[in-house]
Formats: structure tokens, C-alpha cells, sequence
């Protein structure tokens, strides 16, 4: 059997392999790449996304104080630009169903929610992107709903599409660049020697490549045997998508909330050719651990979509295709790992961008290209800043302080045991101190298996999972 060699090997099926290869085959016509690509795509994070090229909505801290949600800004405004490009580049316009956002919060909401709501607004407001809903049209767009919302607005410039659509678009694409070749999935990558990796393919076949980009999802810490960087685990959605359903009434609108309580999302409706798409419900779980659906998320879909919005009548003729799972990595504190590493620097990494992956893809591909070439002709964004504290194996990143952690996984879990009917009032003394309680073993559990900064811990997004595993 013969052994191919590479300039490039890229691996991942999801939207961030497909940007790297694109960009890359472009820039770099002589070069070979090879693409490992698995299909079908069991559980990607890119099949089932929702598709929003979103930016605002995803914002849940204080953009004048936190570094994180600056340079996470900076990337969704430099994505939102890079996407425009690519769809008018290729003549895939046709792929968009929704032109802008209608973010809107429901009324007797958390204050978690209410301040999120309030960061996304300001945010969308200093960028010249937020349109005020006067009383009229926030009546007139949600009046099948049982519940005008508190307020609403519409977040210009946010763009959706139908991910698989857009996954057989660019796999067309792609597979017309000359110095790209598919390959079946990755098991196995191996760094044999400088410029030097072995890449292991499900056929028991092996191929050879100087350099690496590995943007395999949750699965990409699994695929390296003597590489070491941080743990990577999941963050599992759950989607529906309704047919037998009138698309015209979101007018090429998404409609969505802003986070509603730590992992879980919120809700957003999200038009396609002629079906709405529901998400996003999510737990976290162990990258091993196989994604099923929670009873509870397909509940709480149905039940908000037609609360908010759709209508009794709207649900009740509706049809839903099979449930859609993806699983979204995440790193072990919760933070993107993007980039090259101290000890391989011809391996390049890109994973734990949770919900934003898709939106990121194309600059997070801009990276990689600079990387690679060595050269960056992109003058609007610094990604040595933007992406310099996201290295794979930097150091745990910490939340904030013990006192700061309990607090946000007090606030969160209250807003989402409200949100999901299990608690009455966010602000009941007894229901806070319960969840206290129990939040304060997790935080001693986590603290004595992880060291980090004396008196600060990780994201209480993960607790669970650490003591769980």
C-alpha cells in the first residue's frame, strides 16, 4: 500500500475544516492538500446548527469591561464581513433565509436574561446595527403569541441559512480546487518528527503531511496520541425543525431570545426554504459520552416556540422532523483553543468555540491561512491579539474568583429552573440558598481537582461534568 505525502492535511467535516481548505487552496494554488472529512456527520456541530451568522445576541457580559467578550466581538464583526464576501463570491445568495435578527424578551424574565438582553442592545446599538421596534410593529409581528414580549428589537445585518445546504454547497466547491483531495475520516494523528505527522484513516490506510490543521469538533483532543493540550468535552443541542408550517410569517426574520441561563440558549426560530428550525436546548456531557436528546429540551422548544410566537393553531398542524443533535466543543474552562502550539508549531488547532463556531468559521480560517503563509494581508483584525489567549495548551483560564463563580452559578441555575417551570420565582430566598448549597460542593469538588489560582475557579458551566465525569 502506498503512503501519500502533503504540504496540508485538514481535518474536520464542519464548517471551520471547509473555510481552512478554502482559503488555503486558494491563496496557495501549487500546494496539496488533503481534507479528512467524515461522513456522514454523526452529531456535528455544523450539520445542526441553526445557521445564524449572529453576533449580538451571543454577547452575556459587559463589553466595556471583559476582555473575552471584546475579542469574541471583534471576531463575530469580522465573520459577519467574511461570510457577505464569501456568498456574493460564489453566487450562494440563495442560500440566505433571514437578513436580520428580531431579538426580543419576554415579559416577568430573569434578571440574568434582562441583562443579557441589555449587552446585546448596546452593543448592537454602538455598532450602528440596533433598529428599536416601536409598540405597533412588536404587536403586530408577535400577535399569534399568548405573550407579547417586555421589549424588542432587530438586530441588523445578522444573516441564517440552511447549514446542510451550505455543507453540499461548499463540499461542491472544494472538490472543484485541483490541489484539494477528500480523504475518508481521521482516527489517528501522530507527530513523527518536525514537519512530519502521520495521519491514520478509518481504512487502516496512512498518509503523510508537513503541516496540520485539526478542526475536528468535540472529537479532535481523541484523535492525538502524543500531542497534549487541553480537554475538550461537549456542549449538546437539540434542535427541531417543523414542516407543514408558514415560513412567510417570520418575513425572513430570526426570531430569538438572548441566553436565558448558563448552557442553555434561549430559544431562536430560524426560517429555511419551507420549514422553520427550532433550537437550541443544550447539556454538557463527557466527549465520550454518545448525544441523546433530554425530554425536557424538546418540551420546553415546542412549548416556548408556540408561547412566544407560533401559536396554538401554528403547532398543532405542524409536522417535526427527526431530532436534530449536534454537539458543540467546548474546552474543559469553557474558553475557544485556536491556534498553533509551542512544541508543534506546524500543528494548528481549532475547537471549543461552543456556539459560535459556525458564525467564527471564516475568520478563525483567516488565522489559519496567516498561519500557515506565514503572511497576513488582513488589516482590519490583529489575530495574535484576538486569538493570543486561546492557545491549546496555555493554561486553565479562570472565571473569575470563588465568590464570582458561586454567584453566576447561583443566578444562572435559578434563571433556567424559572425558565423551565421547575421553580416559581428566581428570587426565592429558600431556592437560592438550595442551589447555593449544592453549588458550593461542586465548587470545593472542582477546586481540589483542579489548581488553579489560589482563590479562583473555572467556568461553573463545567462543574458538573469535572465531578461527573
Amino acid at each position: 500500500m502506498t503512503s501519500k505525502r502533503f504540504d496540508l492535511a485538514i481535518v474536520g467535516n464542519g464548517s471551520i475544516a471547509y473555510f481552512c481548505a478554502y482559503y488555503i487552496a486558494k491563496s496557495c494554488p501549487s500546494l496539496t492538500i488533503a481534507l479528512l472529512s467524515e461522513s456522514p456527520r454523526y452529531f456535528s456541530g455544523s450539520a445542526a446548527a441553526g445557521a445564524m451568522v449572529n453576533v449580538f445576541a451571543e454577547i452575556e457580559d459587559d463589553l466595556s469591561t471583559s476582555k473575552h467578550e471584546q475579542n469574541s466581538f471583534e471576531i463575530g464583526l469580522h465573520s459577519r464581513s467574511l461570510w457577505n464576501r464569501f456568498f456574493t463570491e460564489n453566487n450562494l445568495q440563495d442560500l440566505i433565509t433571514a437578513e436580520s435578527t428580531y431579538l426580543y424578551l419576554q415579559k416577568n424574565s430573569s434578571k440574568y436574561e434582562q441583562r443579557n438582553f441589555s449587552y446585546a442592545c448596546n452593543a448592537a446599538k454602538a455598532a450602528e446595527s440596533l433598529k428599536y421596534l416601536n409598540e405597533t410593529e412588536v404587536k403586530s409581528f408577535f400577535e399569534s403569541g399568548s405573550s407579547q414580549p417586555e421589549d424588542a428589537c432587530e438586530l441588523l445585518g445578522e444573516c441564517s441559512f440552511s447549514a446542510p445546504l451550505f455543507l453540499k454547497s461548499m463540499e461542491e466547491i472544494l472538490k472543484s480546487f485541483s490541489n484539494i483531495q477528500f480523504f475518508d475520516e481521521c482516527t489517528n494523528i501522530a507527530e513523527i518528527n518536525s514537519n512530519n505527522f502521520e495521519l491514520s484513516l478509518k481504512n487502516n490506510s496512512k498518509l503523510y503531511s508537513s503541516k496540520v490543521i485539526c478542526a475536528a469538533g468535540f472529537r479532535t483532543k481523541a484523535l492525538f496520541s502524543n500531542i497534549s493540550f487541553l480537554d475538550v468535552i461537549q456542549s449538546v443541542g437539540t434542535a427541531l425543525e417543523l414542516k407543514n408550517i408558514d415560513v412567510s410569517k417570520l418575513n425572513r426574520k430570526v426570531v430569538r431570545s438572548v441566553s436565558r441561563g448558563g448552557v442553555q440558549c434561549g430559544i431562536h426560530l430560524v426560517p429555511r426554504k419551507d420549514s422553520i428550525y427550532i433550537g437550541a436546548g443544550s447539556y454538557i456531557a463527557n466527549s465520550s459520552k454518545i448525544p441523546i436528546p433530554r425530554t425536557e429540551e424538546i418540551r420546553y422548544l415546542i412549548d416556548i416556540a408556540e408561547r412566544d410566537f407560533l401559536g396554538k393553531s401554528a403547532i398543532y398542524k405542524s409536522f417535526v422532523s427527526p431530532i436534530i443533535m449536534g454537539s458543540r466543543p467546548r474546552s474543559i474552562d469553557s474558553y475557544p483553543l485556536i491556534g498553533t502550539l509551542k512544541k508543534h508549531p506546524s500543528l494548528f488547532i481549532a475547537t471549543a468555540t461552543n456556539r459560535v463556531g459556525l458564525t467564527w468559521s471564516p475568520s478563525i480560517a483567516q488565522n489559519a491561512l496567516s498561519w500557515f503563509t506565514n503572511v497576513s494581508n488582513d488589516k482590519t483584525i490583529n489575530y495574535d491579539l484576538v486569538y493570543g489567549d486561546w492557545l491549546p495548551d496555555r493554561e486553565l483560564i479562570p472565571f473569575g474568583t470563588n465568590k464570582n463563580c458561586l454567584q453566576y452559578y447561583v443566578e444562572t441555575r435559578a434563571s433556567a429552573e424559572y425558565e423551565h417551570g421547575l421553580i416559581d420565582n428566581f428570587n426565592s430566598k429558600i431556592e437560592l440558598e438550595r442551589i447555593k448549597s449544592y453549588g458550593q460542593i461542586l465548587l470545593e469538588k472542582v477546586n481540589k481537582k483542579i489548581k488553579i489560582l489560589d482563590g479562583y475557579s473555572i467556568h461553573p458551566d463545567s462543574w458538573n461534568v469535572i465531578c461527573n465525569p
